[in-house]
Protein backbone atom coordinates (compact mmCIF):
# COMPACT_ATOMS: atom_id res chain seq x y z
CA UNK A 1 0.00 0.00 0.00
CA UNK A 2 2.85 2.50 0.56
CA UNK A 3 4.58 1.72 -2.47
CA UNK A 4 1.67 2.70 -4.44
CA UNK A 5 0.64 5.69 -2.54
CA UNK A 6 4.56 6.94 -2.84
CA UNK A 7 4.21 6.16 -6.60
CA UNK A 8 0.63 8.56 -6.85
CA UNK A 9 3.44 10.99 -4.93
CA UNK A 10 5.57 11.16 -7.91
CA UNK A 11 2.79 11.30 -10.31
CA UNK A 12 0.42 13.72 -8.66
CA UNK A 13 1.76 15.77 -6.04
CA UNK A 14 3.40 18.21 -8.64
CA UNK A 15 0.06 19.42 -9.58
CA UNK A 16 -1.90 18.43 -6.53
CA UNK A 17 -1.63 17.59 -2.98
CA UNK A 18 -1.94 14.09 -2.26
CA UNK A 19 -3.07 12.47 0.84
CA UNK A 20 -1.10 9.61 2.64
CA UNK A 21 -1.53 7.44 5.58
CA UNK A 22 0.34 8.44 9.23
CA UNK A 23 2.64 6.17 8.72
CA UNK A 24 4.11 7.01 5.11
CA UNK A 25 2.98 11.14 5.98
CA UNK A 26 6.03 10.22 9.05
CA UNK A 27 8.12 8.72 7.09
CA UNK A 28 7.97 11.79 4.49
CA UNK A 29 8.46 13.94 7.21
CA UNK A 30 11.68 11.67 8.83
CA UNK A 31 13.11 12.22 5.26
CA UNK A 32 13.10 15.98 5.30
CA UNK A 33 14.20 16.23 8.97
CA UNK A 34 17.53 14.04 7.60
CA UNK A 35 17.25 16.36 4.48
CA UNK A 36 17.48 18.99 6.91
CA UNK A 37 20.14 18.26 9.21
CA UNK A 38 22.64 17.12 6.71
CA UNK A 39 22.14 20.50 4.63
CA UNK A 40 20.83 18.49 1.61
CA UNK A 41 23.69 15.83 1.52
CA UNK A 42 20.96 13.21 2.12
CA UNK A 43 18.24 14.31 -0.19
CA UNK A 44 14.95 13.19 -0.75
CA UNK A 45 14.61 14.82 -4.06
CA UNK A 46 17.23 13.10 -5.55
CA UNK A 47 14.77 11.39 -8.00
CA UNK A 48 13.99 14.23 -9.96
CA UNK A 49 17.93 13.51 -11.33
CA UNK A 50 18.67 10.33 -10.42
CA UNK A 51 15.84 8.32 -12.95
CA UNK A 52 18.47 9.85 -15.43
CA UNK A 53 21.09 7.53 -14.52
CA UNK A 54 21.27 3.94 -16.08
CA UNK A 55 24.18 2.36 -13.84
CA UNK A 56 23.75 -1.07 -14.87
CA UNK A 57 24.19 0.07 -18.72
CA UNK A 58 26.76 2.81 -17.79
CA UNK A 59 24.55 5.60 -18.91
CA UNK A 60 25.13 8.83 -17.73
CA UNK A 61 22.84 12.08 -18.32
CA UNK A 62 23.97 14.51 -20.17
CA UNK A 63 24.92 18.09 -19.40
CA UNK A 64 21.75 19.79 -21.35
CA UNK A 65 19.50 16.87 -19.09
CA UNK A 66 21.57 17.43 -15.62
CA UNK A 67 20.93 21.40 -16.08
CA UNK A 68 17.23 21.13 -16.82
CA UNK A 69 16.13 18.54 -13.95
CA UNK A 70 18.77 19.81 -11.40
CA UNK A 71 16.03 22.60 -10.38
CA UNK A 72 13.64 19.89 -9.10
CA UNK A 73 16.46 18.18 -6.72
CA UNK A 74 15.43 20.21 -3.34
CA UNK A 75 13.96 18.76 -0.79
CA UNK A 76 12.48 22.30 0.46
CA UNK A 77 10.54 21.73 -2.33
CA UNK A 78 8.15 19.47 -0.49
CA UNK A 79 5.27 20.81 0.98
CA UNK A 80 3.35 18.58 3.77
CA UNK A 81 0.41 19.00 5.86
CA UNK A 82 0.39 17.69 8.90
CA UNK A 83 -3.45 17.94 9.12
CA UNK A 84 -4.48 16.35 6.10
CA UNK A 85 -1.63 14.36 5.52
CA UNK A 86 -0.97 15.72 2.15
CA UNK A 87 2.61 15.88 -0.02
CA UNK A 88 2.88 18.34 -2.85
CA UNK A 89 5.91 19.26 -4.34
CA UNK A 90 6.24 23.16 -5.34
CA UNK A 91 8.26 22.74 -7.93
CA UNK A 92 6.95 20.92 -11.29
CA UNK A 93 10.11 18.99 -12.13
CA UNK A 94 10.39 17.40 -8.70
CA UNK A 95 10.24 13.96 -7.94
CA UNK A 96 10.78 11.58 -4.13
CA UNK A 97 12.91 8.27 -3.77
CA UNK A 98 10.05 7.44 -1.43
CA UNK A 99 8.92 3.92 -3.67
CA UNK A 100 11.89 2.22 -2.60
CA UNK A 101 11.89 3.77 1.13
CA UNK A 102 8.07 2.68 1.29
CA UNK A 103 8.83 -0.40 0.91
CA UNK A 104 11.96 -0.90 2.80
CA UNK A 105 10.29 1.05 5.99
CA UNK A 106 8.16 -1.83 7.52
CA UNK A 107 10.95 -3.93 7.75
CA UNK A 108 12.98 -1.37 9.14
CA UNK A 109 10.67 0.43 11.39
CA UNK A 110 9.04 -2.94 12.35
CA UNK A 111 5.66 -2.21 10.98
CA UNK A 112 2.85 -4.46 9.15
CA UNK A 113 2.38 -4.11 5.98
Amino acid sequence: MRSIQASQINAHANSEAVQVDKELFDLIKLSTHYSQITEGAFDITYASIGYLYDYRRHIRPTEEQIRKALPGVNWRNVLLDEQHHTVRFEHPACASTWAASARATPSIMGWRS
